[in-house]
């Protein structure tokens, strides 16, 4: 049960709640120890239940918790196998709470079942006093407990004010009804002291009895009280929107002097800016100046490079027919002689001229095509299975549907030429044949000749006098010279 208590001028301390209990600790407390200004808070563990009330500023907030004492008791017996009054003492005796963590329990079976027992009893306890306490500071409005009292006969197992110490990080002490309350001297002090923390109650109903009972019932309603609490805080609501005004004021204020300080800042930074701004338009002029006279450079600089390709493409087929003069004569251990009869280039188209017209090569000789020559082409996948035959011409077999030629009016990529080589037919008889083909896969394999568009343009005549044969190629160059 929760209740609250106020002080009032004429009748003291009065109480809103029906059960007695509560009410004598709030007489014994406040007889001892007077009204607190910091948050106390004074817990009393019975044997069936917990009260939990808090001082703070002449109120009092009570609330009754339903966790007693003789749960730990219950289950000790219940997990032990004793009978309850047997458990009981063996609990007053041997008890105490387990501090837990990484401690060594005790040898006595009946102290680590106990010890363990009171531990969780404990914890549940604080459970509820947390929750209590969340309540008391959010509904109540009430401030943060700043030291705990405890009471009642399960209070004084050991260690369990190191318990709540810990838990609730606050100041633990044992309440002591008797502060205030004259002692007959021959009365034992030290039995006195062991049982002190346990007559709370007895001491607060003591009071009642005294002329001037510092605590009453009082049966105001609740919207009378809670009209009163209002107009106790009526003040601090209205300093609270004066400050909020101010507040609100002041930070107008600031944020004005802000604004002006940025927009001078801003004038500042403008005039900084301008020339700059200026000279990148500058900069961005004579640089684009600088990319049109680079690229105009690097049209010279190409145009000297061409002057120099030309030589460089016949160097390259030189190079070619000694390499294959140098591998006929090593496998067949004879000269061979290869040597250029005719060299033309495509001329460049004209306006209006089709895409596929190109100069007309020199006419061919007639050549008779033999079986070993068509052998060869299967071989090279000049004339694949299914193919055009080898009596078709040869850019007529070649020519690709649709595939213009590369190059534009203004430049020449296709060369004609017409190779004599002597005849080594006596020695093999594929030897001319394996000539001619050499000198076609050199020139495939050259880094400046298009290995696709590079091909027979003829077929390959037969042995001529003084010992000759020709074969016609025409070469399609990867970078075509520009005129």
């Amino acid at each position: 049960m929760e209740g609250l208590f106020r002080v009032t001028e004429t009748a003291g301390l009065h109480l809103q709640l029906a059960d007695v209990s509560p009410a004598a600790l709030c007489n014994a407390f406040r007889y001892n120890y007077g009204d607190l200004e910091d948050c106390t808070m004074l817990l009393d563990i019975g044997a069936k239940t917990s009260n939990l009330l808090f001082f703070e500023k002449g109120k009092v907030f009570s609330r009754s918790i339903n966790l007693g004492a003789n749960s730990i008791t219950q289950d000790f017996a219940n997990e032990s196998k004793l009978k309850f009054d047997a458990a009981e003492k063996i609990k007053i005796e041997e008890g105490f709470v387990s501090l837990g963590g990484a401690y060594e329990e005790p040898e006595n079976p009946h102290q680590a079942a106990i010890s363990k027992i009171a531990r969780q009893f404990m914890t549940r306890l604080h459970i509820q006093v947390n929750q209590t306490m969340q309540f008391y500071r959010g509904q109540q409005g009430g401030s943060a407990p700043q030291r705990l009292f405890l009471s009642g006969g399960a209070s004084i197992m050991p260690y369990t004010a190191q318990f709540f110490a810990e838990k609730l990080n606050v100041p633990v002490e044992y309440f002591n009804p008797l502060r205030n309350v004259q002692i007959e001297p021959s009365i034992d002090l030290e039995e006195l002291a062991r049982v002190a923390h346990s007559m709370g109650e007895v001491v607060g109903l003591g009071l009642r009895n005294l002329a001037h009972c510092p605590v009453e019932l009082n049966l105001m309603p609740d919207s009378t009280l809670k009209w009163q609490a209002f107009n106790q805080k009526k003040p601090y609501f209205i300093a609270t929107v004066f400050s909020l005004v101010a507040g609100i004021a002041a930070i107008g204020f600031l944020f004005d002097k802000l604004a002006a300080v940025k927009s001078e800042q801003l004038e500042i930074l403008i005039k900084d800016v301008k020339p700059q701004q200026e000279r990148s338009e500058k900069f961005k002029t004579v640089y684009n100046g600088l990319k049109k006279t680079q690229k105009e450079v690097d049209q010279v600089v190409g145009w000297m490079d061409d002057r120099y390709y030309w030589p460089d493409v016949i160097a390259e087929i030189r190079r070619v027919l000694v390499r294959v003069e140098a591998g006929v004569k090593g496998k067949l251990h004879t000269d061979a002689g290869v040597w250029i009869e005719e060299f033309t280039t495509a001329a460049p188209r004209t306006e209006g001229e089709q895409p596929g017209a190109e100069a007309s090569p020199s006419p061919t000789p007639t050549v008779v095509n033999t079986a070993e020559n068509e052998a060869f082409r299967k071989r090279y996948g000049l004339a694949p299975s299914g193919g055009p035959s080898a009596e078709q011409p040869a850019a007529e077999a070649g020519a690709l549907p649709g595939k213009k030629p590369k190059g534009d009016t203004n430049e020449v990529a296709t060369i004609s030429i017409r190779c004599r080589a002597v005849s080594l037919a006596t020695i093999s008889p594929s030897a001319d044949t394996e000539t001619a083909f050499a000198v076609l896969n050199e020139l495939k394999s050259s880094p400046m000749c298009d290995p696709e568009n590079t091909s027979f343009s003829g077929n390959i005549s037969s042995v001529e006098p003084p010992g000759t044969f020709t074969f016609p190629i025409t070469i399609t160059l990867k970078r075509p010279l520009k005129l």
